[in-house]
Protein backbone atom coordinates (compact mmCIF):
# COMPACT_ATOMS: atom_id res chain seq x y z
CA UNK A 1 0.00 0.00 0.00
CA UNK A 2 1.34 3.38 -0.92
CA UNK A 3 -0.06 6.81 -0.11
CA UNK A 4 0.82 10.06 -1.82
CA UNK A 5 -0.72 12.85 0.22
CA UNK A 6 -0.91 16.37 -1.09
CA UNK A 7 0.39 19.19 1.10
CA UNK A 8 -1.05 18.35 4.48
CA UNK A 9 -1.68 20.57 7.46
CA UNK A 10 -2.44 19.84 11.09
CA UNK A 11 -1.84 21.24 14.57
CA UNK A 12 1.26 19.09 15.10
CA UNK A 13 2.43 18.79 11.48
CA UNK A 14 5.72 20.61 10.96
CA UNK A 15 6.34 21.25 7.27
CA UNK A 16 7.49 24.20 5.19
CA UNK A 17 4.01 25.06 3.91
CA UNK A 18 2.57 25.20 7.41
CA UNK A 19 5.50 27.36 8.44
CA UNK A 20 4.85 29.63 5.45
CA UNK A 21 1.27 30.27 6.61
CA UNK A 22 2.59 31.29 10.04
CA UNK A 23 4.83 34.06 8.64
CA UNK A 24 3.81 37.72 8.54
CA UNK A 25 3.40 37.76 4.74
CA UNK A 26 3.01 34.98 2.20
CA UNK A 27 5.82 34.90 -0.35
CA UNK A 28 5.38 33.09 -3.67
CA UNK A 29 6.68 32.96 -7.23
CA UNK A 30 3.19 32.87 -8.69
CA UNK A 31 0.23 34.08 -6.59
CA UNK A 32 -2.24 32.39 -8.97
CA UNK A 33 -0.58 28.96 -8.90
CA UNK A 34 -3.00 26.45 -7.37
CA UNK A 35 -2.11 24.19 -4.46
CA UNK A 36 -3.98 21.29 -3.00
CA UNK A 37 -4.13 21.04 0.79
CA UNK A 38 -5.41 18.25 3.01
CA UNK A 39 -6.13 18.09 6.74
CA UNK A 40 -3.89 15.60 8.61
CA UNK A 41 -6.81 13.83 10.29
CA UNK A 42 -8.39 13.22 6.89
CA UNK A 43 -5.17 11.54 5.79
CA UNK A 44 -5.17 9.45 8.97
CA UNK A 45 -8.72 8.34 8.13
CA UNK A 46 -7.49 7.03 4.77
CA UNK A 47 -4.78 5.01 6.53
CA UNK A 48 -7.40 3.49 8.84
CA UNK A 49 -9.67 2.58 5.92
CA UNK A 50 -6.72 0.97 4.15
CA UNK A 51 -6.27 -1.47 7.04
CA UNK A 52 -9.41 -3.21 5.78
CA UNK A 53 -8.39 -3.09 2.12
CA UNK A 54 -7.00 -6.45 1.01
CA UNK A 55 -5.05 -5.43 -2.11
CA UNK A 56 -1.87 -3.56 -2.89
CA UNK A 57 -2.59 -0.16 -4.37
CA UNK A 58 -1.46 3.45 -4.64
CA UNK A 59 -3.65 6.28 -3.40
CA UNK A 60 -3.37 10.02 -3.86
CA UNK A 61 -4.86 11.89 -0.92
CA UNK A 62 -6.04 15.44 -1.33
CA UNK A 63 -8.77 17.63 0.06
CA UNK A 64 -9.71 18.78 -3.42
CA UNK A 65 -10.77 22.20 -4.67
CA UNK A 66 -7.22 23.62 -5.00
CA UNK A 67 -6.66 27.23 -3.95
CA UNK A 68 -4.21 29.90 -5.06
CA UNK A 69 -1.87 31.79 -2.77
CA UNK A 70 -4.14 34.81 -3.28
CA UNK A 71 -7.06 32.79 -1.89
CA UNK A 72 -4.86 31.42 0.90
CA UNK A 73 -3.83 34.96 1.82
CA UNK A 74 -7.48 35.97 2.12
CA UNK A 75 -8.18 32.96 4.37
CA UNK A 76 -5.25 33.60 6.71
CA UNK A 77 -5.61 37.39 6.54
CA UNK A 78 -2.12 38.07 5.19
CA UNK A 79 -0.67 39.93 2.25
CA UNK A 80 0.86 37.98 -0.62
CA UNK A 81 4.19 39.08 -2.06
CA UNK A 82 5.41 37.86 -5.41
CA UNK A 83 9.16 37.30 -5.80
CA UNK A 84 11.09 36.51 -8.96
CA UNK A 85 12.38 32.95 -9.42
CA UNK A 86 15.34 34.28 -11.39
CA UNK A 87 16.57 36.18 -8.31
CA UNK A 88 15.74 33.63 -5.65
CA UNK A 89 17.07 30.44 -7.28
CA UNK A 90 20.72 31.58 -7.46
CA UNK A 91 20.60 32.60 -3.80
CA UNK A 92 19.17 29.23 -2.75
CA UNK A 93 21.74 27.38 -4.92
CA UNK A 94 24.52 29.26 -3.12
CA UNK A 95 22.98 28.53 0.29
CA UNK A 96 22.78 24.81 -0.58
CA UNK A 97 26.38 24.79 -1.80
CA UNK A 98 27.45 26.38 1.48
CA UNK A 99 25.28 23.86 3.36
CA UNK A 100 23.20 26.63 4.89
CA UNK A 101 20.04 25.22 3.33
CA UNK A 102 19.02 21.56 2.76
CA UNK A 103 19.29 20.21 -0.80
CA UNK A 104 15.59 19.37 -0.78
CA UNK A 105 14.68 23.05 -0.63
CA UNK A 106 16.50 23.66 -3.91
CA UNK A 107 14.87 20.66 -5.57
CA UNK A 108 11.47 21.88 -4.42
CA UNK A 109 12.09 25.38 -5.76
CA UNK A 110 13.35 24.08 -9.10
CA UNK A 111 10.57 21.58 -9.74
CA UNK A 112 7.77 21.87 -7.21
CA UNK A 113 7.12 25.55 -7.78
CA UNK A 114 7.46 25.56 -11.57
CA UNK A 115 3.86 24.46 -12.07
CA UNK A 116 0.91 23.30 -10.03
CA UNK A 117 1.16 19.73 -8.74
CA UNK A 118 -2.47 18.67 -8.55
CA UNK A 119 -3.68 15.09 -8.24
CA UNK A 120 -6.98 13.25 -7.98
CA UNK A 121 -8.06 11.30 -4.90
CA UNK A 122 -10.82 9.56 -6.86
CA UNK A 123 -9.25 6.09 -6.44
CA UNK A 124 -9.12 6.50 -2.64
CA UNK A 125 -12.75 7.61 -2.66
CA UNK A 126 -13.90 4.72 -4.83
CA UNK A 127 -11.82 1.86 -3.42
CA UNK A 128 -11.45 2.83 0.23
CA UNK A 129 -14.64 4.82 0.66
CA UNK A 130 -12.48 7.72 1.83
CA UNK A 131 -14.10 11.12 2.04
CA UNK A 132 -12.05 14.06 3.36
CA UNK A 133 -14.01 16.33 5.67
CA UNK A 134 -12.17 19.44 4.46
CA UNK A 135 -11.33 20.71 1.00
CA UNK A 136 -8.20 22.85 0.54
CA UNK A 137 -9.74 26.06 1.87
CA UNK A 138 -11.34 24.17 4.77
CA UNK A 139 -8.04 22.52 5.68
CA UNK A 140 -6.33 25.92 5.77
CA UNK A 141 -9.13 27.41 7.90
CA UNK A 142 -8.87 24.48 10.30
CA UNK A 143 -5.09 24.95 10.44
CA UNK A 144 -5.48 28.65 11.31
CA UNK A 145 -8.05 27.73 13.95
CA UNK A 146 -5.72 25.10 15.45
CA UNK A 147 -2.91 27.64 15.80
CA UNK A 148 -4.98 30.30 17.59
Amino acid sequence: MRFRPSIFLGPTVNNSIGQLFETRVLVTFDPKLKMDLCWAEDIADAFCLALRYDRSDVFNLTGGAPISMIEAGAIVGKRVWRVSRKWVLPLVRAAVALRLQPRGSLEWLETGTADAVLVSAQRARERLGWQPRFDSAGALRKFVESKS
